[in-house]
């Protein structure tokens, strides 16, 4: 009652919003114009703010400025105006990685910060300290943390809602547990994408063109990190035409490129995951056998991804040939766990009992070099 009668007009102006603030029915739209009619609104609320923040000053926090509608911006936009040199500050919070510089937001925030109305506060991703300091907070002071906020810290590129969400959904699956030490430990070698994760990347995917998207999932089968030449093979696309959606992108802080532009990444492996795992599996083999035969298209493409290619995309017995020379290779090399790995791989699609013999040979010599005895003694 008392804020009411400290509003006077404007109460009934804002009764609409606030219904507790109105004393009876709403009054009738009055005959001037849309744009007359929201001016009022907007000053009501100018009155609003000013009778809250007489006292003790206030803070008004608008969250989440990315997702906002036009009425909203005109409304921030005059309360900027309105209440400078007042005792009311606001605080809007935005997701960059959610909208472009030409987005309205953008061009208000660029146009307050030019006229000494705003300070741009960025908030940088967490460190390793400063996730071990939010995973030991949130599982207890006694808790040993370390193993586990490494992997958190890597797995979330330092994202502090990512950390939250992925260490949650692990606790409510079971794949963290305590041991008796104490010490948090991961049961799964690698703690798996929450959902609310893969929705909040996926929005921003759905925002995209079609084309634009398409060139997206595409680059996903690629690989985290992926080369121009290749992706142009595989979205059987104009040249300009991937180049201008891989520009898009990373306008949206999706991907980052090189200094030459020949070479592109997922600016986080959340975001590349969450767009891959969204495939449908056939449309993921379809995609992985194309991206063979395109990355073959391409000199100087390494054997072990079109390896990895023809493997997902169902054509095993291609890639039993390409696996053998891509771990001959390895070997040359001196990387012999790699090149076991490739022989474990070719022996699963064997056409033959002495095929399958050679490889697993050849399997255990490099598992012997690699250190890996256990398992070449017992392959052999």
């Amino acid at each position: 009652d008392k804020l009411r009668a400290a509003l006077g007009p404007a109460a009934a102006e804002l009764g609409a919003l606030f219904p507790q603030l109105s004393a009876g029915p709403p009054n009738p739209a009055p005959s001037a114009g849309a744009e007359q009619a929201k001016l009022r609104l907007f000053e009501a609320m100018v009155s609003l703010l000013l009778n809250l923040s007489t006292d003790a000053g206030l803070l008004l926090i608008l969250d989440d400025m990315q997702w906002a509608e036009r009425s909203t911006l005109e409304l921030a936009e005059y309360l900027v105006r309105r209440l400078r040199s007042t005792r009311t500050m606001l605080l809007l919070t935005l997701r960059t990685p959610e909208v472009d510089r030409g987005h309205p937001l953008m061009v208000l925030l660029e146009r307050w910060r030019r006229s000494g109305r705003a300070d741009l506060i960025e908030v940088t991703p967490f460190g390793r300290a400063d996730v071990a300091t939010m995973v030991q907070t949130i599982l207890g002071p006694n808790a040993s943390v370390s193993d586990v906020a490494e992997m958190l810290h890597s797995r979330s590129d330092g994202n502090p809602y990512v950390v939250e969400e992925l260490l949650k959904d692990a606790l409510d699956h079971g794949d963290l547990v305590r041991t008796a030490a104490g010490a948090w430990e991961s049961r799964p070698s690698e703690l798996r994408l929450p959902r609310s994760v893969a929705d909040t990347v996926l929005r921003r995917v759905d925002s995209l063109s079609d084309e634009h998207a398409e060139a997206l999932r595409a680059a996903a089968v690629l690989g985290r990190t992926f080369g121009f030449p290749a992706l142009v093979a595989l979205a059987e696309q104009p040249e300009q035409a991937v180049r201008g959606a891989l520009d898009h992108c990373v306008r949206r802080q999706l991907l980052d490129e090189d200094d030459r532009g020949d070479t592109y990444r997922f600016r986080h492996a959340l975001t590349w995951e969450a767009i891959y795992a969204d495939l449908l599996p056939s449309r993921r083999r379809w995609l992985h056998a194309r991206a063979a035969d395109a990355l073959r298209a391409v000199p100087g493409q390494p054997l072990v991804a079109i390896a990895h290619h023809l493997l997902e995309g169902d054509r095993g017995g291609e890639a039993v040939s390409v696996c053998i020379e891509a771990a001959a290779e390895a070997t040359r090399r001196h990387a012999h766990a790699d090149a076991a790995q490739l022989y474990a791989r070719a022996i699963e699609h064997a056409a033959d009992g002495a095929g399958r013999g050679r490889l697993l040979c050849l399997w255990g010599e490099a598992g012997h070099r690699a250190a890996r005895l256990a398992a070449a003694h017992r392959l052999h």
